[in-house]
């Protein structure tokens, strides 16, 4: 004998009934995306391992980062107890370095390299009466095989020297010797222009017989001016920041001031690459299908009002056009800037998916789709891109995503709540099998069929 018994679903069982279709196909798509992703991030970290040989022999045939190291001076004054060369304090620096940026491509690279003007000069003074013989020497600007220095001249009084001016190939340095007065102060002036790429940086270390010496400077000033950047300046490791920056449209000017210091660090600026957003998309592309999972079960909102089949056919656009959005960003960044790429690449894929949304489907689905295309596309997208900023636009978005969270979440108990409302009242009306409003839903007896001998 059978009897109806009302249906024990559980709200998390009624979930599962009504949802399994889309959490299941949102799983499985997330795989073969993700499977494609690390394809293509493959492809994008083959690429980087071949922009940075691509940058060695960029450093052989324009020059390599240029670093200029600090003079070291030596006197023995004839007032002095010992014949030995003593360590000479340096009473002035003022030093200018013009850096001239140009973005130089190689294959689909452009490395940042530039020309530099370089103009030191150094005042030593002789504090005693009696004369002194002194030694100047200051290395040649940077250490790669390929580095030309050109115009390169040691003034000495505003004067060329050359019969007391060395210049010493094993050691790279150029060498002033000669006597001063007593009383006297001599100015040095080191110039020159030279080539490079990535960085300049000025070392106040001394290098000599291989070791760094580190001595007291007073009154050093270095001011560098940098035209033609296309991006923002950074620092290398171990370097001092300047005591001020000043941005004037392109140009930046960058002013160490130090009325005594005594460091063993370099002050210098690292020029800005284009390969930084191609890294963080390599890192942004191991994470997109957990954003995609988030952005496909938004769309399930979106969709409510759609039938099963509806809701699979426009979720496979919409991940079709959510997974080609990466690629299409990476090689429309070999022909535009990297910012021209992006925005251009997010209007579009944001607009396709919200006008084929408001013609398909309806405005209030359009506007939940757009709403899910910011947070798990756009937001994205940005914070890994600029990554000064990631956590103010994460935690900007995560607030707003919790909000809309608490809003589905109060409409999804609704819904359950009325649902197992329904499904109670309808087991009560048909164990009582008298409500006209319930059909009768029991097939009709086959002809023939004799329900008594049954």
């Amino acid at each position: 004998m059978f009897t109806n018994k009302p249906n024990k679903l559980s709200p998390f069982r009624l979930l599962w009934t009504h949802a399994r279709g889309s959490i299941v196909g949102t799983l499985l798509a997330a795989l073969v995306l993700a499977f494609g992703w690390s394809l293509f991030a493959h492809r994008l970290e083959g690429r980087l391992d071949r922009d940075a040989l691509r940058s060695e022999e960029v450093r052989r045939i324009w020059g390599g980062p240029v670093v200029q190291g600090g003079p070291r001076v030596q006197w023995r004054r004839q007032d002095a107890a010992t014949a030995e060369l003593a360590t000479a304090p340096i009473d002035r620096t003022d030093i200018q370095v013009g850096l001239k940026v140009e973005y130089r491509a190689r294959g689909l690279t452009e490395y940042p390299t530039y020309e530099a003007d370089f103009h030191g000069v150094y005042v030593v003074t002789n504090p005693s009466t009696a004369p002194a013989f002194l030694a100047f020497r200051i290395p040649l600007p940077g250490d790669s095989a390929s580095m030309v220095s050109t115009n390169l001249v040691l003034l000495v009084d505003g004067k060329e020297a050359p019969s007391e001016t060395q210049y010493i190939r094993d050691t790279k340095t150029v060498l002033w010797t000669g006597e001063m007065d007593g009383q006297q102060a001599m100015t040095f002036e080191f110039k020159y222009h030279v080539r490079g790429l990535e960085s300049f940086a000025y070392d106040m270390t001394a290098v000599e017989s291989g070791e760094a010496n580190a001595s007291p400077q007073s009154n050093f000033k270095l001011a560098m001016t940098v035209e033609g950047l296309d991006g923002e300046l950074d620092y290398p490791i171990g370097s001092m920041s300047p005591t001020s920056v000043v941005t004037d449209g392109g140009r930046s000017i960058l002013t160490w001031d130090l009325p005594r210091v005594l460091t063993s660090l370099a002050a210098g600026v690292l020029l800005p690459d284009h390969l930084g957003p191609m890294r963080a998309f390599v890192r942004l592309l191991g994470m997109a299908p957990w954003f995609f999972m988030l952005f496909s079960f938004s769309l399930g909102y979106a969709f409510v009002r759609l039938s099963p089949v509806g809701r699979v056919l426009h979720g496979f656009g919409f991940a079709a056009v959510y997974f080609v959005h990466f690629p299409l960003v990476v090689y429309l960044a070999a022909y535009l800037p990297w910012t021209v790429a992006v925005l251009a690449t997010l209007c579009g894929s944001v607009g396709l998916l919200t006008v084929h949304a408001r013609s398909f489907v309806g405005g209030e689905s359009a506007i939940r789709v757009l709403t899910s295309a910011v947070l798990f596309l756009v937001v994205p997208v940005v914070a890994y891109l600029v990554p000064q900023h990631a956590g103010l636009i994460l935690v900007a978005a995560g607030f707003i995503a919790a909000a809309i969270l608490l809003r589905l979440v109060a409409v999804l108990a609704r819904w359950i709540d009325e649902t197992l409302a329904d499904m109670r009242d309808a087991g009560a009306h048909a164990r009582e099998g008298s409500d006209p409003s319930v059909p009768n839903l029991a097939p009709e007896p086959a002809p023939g069929f004799d329900a008594g001998r049954a």
